[in-house]
């Protein structure tokens, strides 16, 4: 496939409204689009009080209040409710629940929504390898003798 081929897919993607997942790697060797509604991760992590604390992207949803029209489009986009219209009719994050997917500022009519980068401390660097796809060797050599 092209870059283009590839870039084209994920646009599709993003207006279907699948959340991409990156393998938990430093150089990730597969890339998910999933659906909110039923991939098993995604359903796991909207259940638990604060998704965003275990979301490894480095960013979270952010609203410019000024561009805010309350048009509830991203209430919608955001596979883990992180996002409401206030008192003063402006869209509020939870960053708390926010994971970081961006499905909400892709579809803004207003460019209300950006991904704003998490704070040093909330950011996790992911291991070089991912630890569930370890080969038995790898798991032998971590268990104390």
């Amino acid at each position: 496939m092209t870059r283009e081929e590839v870039l084209e897919i994920l646009k599709d993607c993003d207006r279907q409204g699948l959340v991409p997942q990156l393998g938990n790697m430093q150089n990730p060797d597969a890339l998910c689009n999933c659906c909110p509604d039923c991939c098993v991760n995604l359903l796991a992590l909207k259940a638990i009080p604060k998704p965003g604390k275990y979301s490894t992207s480095s960013y979270y949803s952010a609203v410019h209040a000024e561009k805010c029209t309350a048009c509830e489009t991203c209430i919608d986009r955001s596979p883990m409710g992180a996002i409401a219209i206030a008192d003063d009719n402006t869209a509020r994050v939870n960053t708390d629940r926010c994971i970081g997917c961006g499905l909400c500022v892709s579809t803004c009519p207003e460019e209300a929504l950006y991904l704003m980068r998490k704070p040093e401390d909330r950011i996790k660097v992911p291991p070089v390898k991912n630890d569930f796809m370890k080969s038995s060797a790898d798991f032998e050599a971590d268990i104390p003798s």
